[in-house]
């Protein structure tokens, strides 16, 4: 896990990431099934492949459900 720290704390530093984290605790409408949109593609990635499509419809439904765990995230340090 310390790797995947590193990593995190890498990707963090970009001006296009913003990284936040889902508590534990907090209520999430579904579980995503695969990793990655942004506003021109979808990354679906299954047991043996990636698929990458760029339908609008998947873009919409994507945006939506991400928007849901941005919502629900906390972004930034508390104290």
């Amino acid at each position: 896990m310390l790797a995947q720290f590193d990593w995190l704390l890498a990707v963090e530093s970009l001006t296009t990431v913003r990284l936040g984290i889902v508590p534990w605790r907090r209520p999430v409408p579904l579980l995503p099934r695969h990793g990655f949109c942004d506003q021109e593609a979808v990354l679906i990635e299954t047991f043996d492949r990636e698929l990458v499509s760029a339908d609008s419809g998947e873009l919409a439904s994507c945006e939506e459900v991400f928007g849901n765990f941005e919502r629900a995230a906390v972004f930034g340090v508390k104290r």
